[in-house]
C-alpha cells in the first residue's frame, strides 16, 4: 500500500514538474512612479509606498515569455478601502505575448483628494495562461502609506508687514504709471483734436481750390470758343496785306491808263500841229498829199 502511495506521489510530482516546465512566462519586472518620479525600493517583490492625497501612482509591469509559442496574460490590482471605504480596482484583460518576447502594461491610480491618514493594502495579481489551458497566478503585495500634507499656519507678523509694505509700494508705483497713462491719453486727445481741426481747414481749402479750378476751366473753355469764333469769322475777310496788294494794283492800273491817255493826247496834238503847218505853207499840203 505504501508503494502505491509512493507511486502516486511520484506521478503527481512529475505532473507538477511538467506543468512548471511549461511555465516559462514570468513577471519580469515592476516599476512604480509617483507623480512621474521613480519610487525606490519597490519592485516585483513588493514594497512600501509613501503618498499624499491627489498623488498619481503608476505601476509599469513587464512580462516575459521565453516559450516558443504565444501565451496570454491578464493583470489585476486593487487598493483596499482607500476611497472613502471603497476599493480602487485597475485591470488589464487578457492580451497576447508572442514567443520569446516581452510586453509591458501600465496601471494608473489617481488617489482621492480626501484620504484619511492610514496605511492601505494593495495587491497585484498577474494571470498567465498557456496553450494547454494551464493558468498560473503571480501575486505581489504592496502597502500605501498615506500621510497628510501639513499646512504651515504660523503667522510671521514682521514678514507679513514687510510683504504688505512691498505690495503697497507696488500698488503706488502702478497707480503712478496709471496716472501717467491717463495724462498721456489726455495729451493724445488734445493732439487728435488739433489734427482734426487742421484736417477740416485743409479740406475746406481743398474744396475752394477745386471750385476755383472748375471756374478757371470754364472760363478757359469760353475764351477758346470765342477765339475759334473770331477766327472763323475772319477767315472769309480781306486782310490788311490783301488790301495793300489790291490798292497797289489799282494804282498801277490807274497810272497805266493815265499814261495811255497822255500818250493819246500827245499823238492827237502832234497830228493837229502837223496839219496846221501844212495849211500854212502853200502847195505843201497838196504836194504832200499828192506824193502820198
Amino acid at each position: 500500500m505504501k508503494k502505491l502511495y509512493v507511486c502516486l506521489y511520484v506521478v503527481l510530482y512529475i505532473i507538477l514538474l511538467s506543468s512548471f516546465a511549461l511555465a516559462d512566462i514570468t513577471l519580469d519586472q515592476v516599476k512604480v512612479y509617483k507623480n512621474n518620479e521613480r519610487v525606490s525600493d519597490v519592485d516585483l517583490d513588493g514594497g512600501d509606498i509613501s503618498a499624499n492625497p491627489s498623488d498619481k501612482l503608476e505601476f509599469v509591469i513587464y512580462i516575459k515569455n521565453t516559450e516558443n509559442t504565444t501565451s496570454q496574460a491578464k493583470i489585476y490590482s486593487k487598493i483596499e478601502s482607500i476611497d472613502d471605504g471603497s476599493d480602487i480596482v485597475k485591470e488589464q484583460s487578457y492580451f497576447d505575448i508572442s514567443a520569446d518576447s516581452s510586453k509591458s502594461k501600465i496601471l494608473t491610480f489617481d488617489l482621492p483628494i480626501e484620504i484619511a491618514t492610514d496605511t492601505y493594502d494593495m495587491v497585484l495579481k498577474v494571470y498567465f495562461k498557456y496553450n494547454n489551458g494551464t493558468e498560473i497566478i503571480k501575486e505581489v503585495d504592496y502597502t500605501i502609506d498615506v500621510r497628510q500634507i501639513k499646512q504651515n499656519t504660523d503667522i510671521d507678523l514682521k514678514s507679513s508687514f514687510n510683504n504688505l509694505t512691498l505690495v503697497c509700494k507696488d500698488v503706488v508705483g502702478q497707480m503712478s504709471s496709471c496716472f501717467g497713462y491717463v495724462n498721456q491719453s489726455l495729451k493724445c486727445k488734445d493732439d487728435l483734436s488739433t489734427a482734426e481741426n487742421a484736417r477740416g481747414t485743409f479740406e475746406s481749402n481743398a474744396n475752394t481750390c477745386a471750385s476755383n479750378l472748375a471756374a478757371c476751366t470754364t472760363e478757359k473753355a469760353s475764351i477758346q470758343s470765342e477765339r475759334d469764333s473770331c477766327k472763323s469769322e475772319s477767315s472769309g475777310k480781306l486782310t490788311l496785306q490783301d488790301c495793300d496788294v489790291k490798292v497797289n494794283k489799282a494804282n498801277n492800273d490807274s497810272m497805266l491808263k493815265m499814261g495811255m491817255f497822255v500818250a493819246g493826247i500827245g499823238i492827237v496834238i502832234f497830228f493837229m500841229n502837223k496839219k496846221k503847218k501844212e495849211q500854212t505853207i502853200p502847195g505843201a499840203t497838196e504836194t504832200y498829199w499828192q506824193k502820198r
